[in-house]
């Protein structure tokens, strides 16, 4: 299995974006494609009747704000996923399919961050295909002068439309497994014992994302008390949530939860 080989403290070697609260445009906040009712190019009907399925508690606000979000962790995520594929000595290239990669990453990210009732992996991998789906019809229906650069950059889509309709193929395939086995899984993706812990979100999330941005080549220890000098200078509000009488262990704590995948990071857009 893919998780099998993801190293427990991979996040070691992080080095995140600076950009981590931001995601690009969806391309359903296009008039054209409203995302249960565009319609696909004719190879793709089936593709997009099967995501919408299984989108069909979701509204179009609900699949864009999700869109959004899937941009968003791949952007977050960037340096993430190198570090991941470059961990598997048996491959020879560091290319991953958009299915694939949100694969990979899908386990350091928190979906109940993004206030949707009951959302879980298989509807944000359907509304990928979906997403899929929509640029295809956008490059299809894309009008190109006669300029030879134009002409080159049609050629080049056109040549990799088998590609492209594989990585659509691989994503649904992903959406359609998870979806059998998540019918019984709850929205939130964090364990039991955390309904107590949630008061501190705020601030482990502040605490983490420091450290995958600034602080992964230190040890837990160490980067726990930067942390906790470098948010008592931000007089951070959100370090009045802990009553700890020692922060930077409890900040060493939450790092090493971080590491091994028993502690997420919310999703921001």
């Amino acid at each position: 299995m893919y998780q099998d080989k993801i190293p427990k403290n991979i996040a070691e070697a992080v080095k995140w974006t600076n950009d981590i609260k931001l995601s690009s445009p969806s391309i359903f906040e296009q008039d054209t494609f409203e995302p249960l009712t565009f319609k696909p190019t004719e190879n793709l009907v089936d593709v997009c009747f099967i995501a919408r399925d299984i989108l069909n508690r979701r509204d179009s606000d609900e699949i864009v704000l999700i869109s959004k979000a899937v941009n968003t962790i791949s952007t977050q995520g960037s340096s993430l996923l190198l570090t991941l594929l470059k961990s598997d000595e048996c491959r020879e290239s560091v290319y991953s399919s958009e299915g694939r990669s949100l694969y990979f990453l899908h386990h350091f990210f928190d979906l109940s961050s993004l206030k949707i009732k009951h959302l879980v992996w298989s509807e944000v991998f359907a509304v990928l295909t979906l997403m899929q789906c929509a640029q295809v019809k956008f490059q299809a229906e894309k009008d190109y002068a006669d300029d030879e650069l134009s002409k080159a950059l049609k050629q080049y889509i056109e040549s990799h439309a088998l590609q492209q309709n594989a990585e659509i193929a691989d994503s649904l395939a992903r959406a359609e497994v998870l979806a059998d086995i998540q019918t019984t899984q709850k929205s939130s993706s964090r364990k039991g014992g955390q309904t107590k812990a949630d008061k501190y979100l705020p601030l482990k999330d502040a605490v983490i994302g420091l450290f995958v941005k600034k602080y992964t080549d230190c040890d837990n220890k160490r980067a726990g008390a930067i942390i906790e000098a470098e948010l008592i200078e931000q007089n951070n509000e959100y370090l009045k949530l802990s009553n700890s009488q020692d922060k930077a262990v409890q900040f060493a704590t939450w790092i090493s939860h971080f590491k091994n995948k028993k502690l997420k990071l919310s999703i921001i857009l």
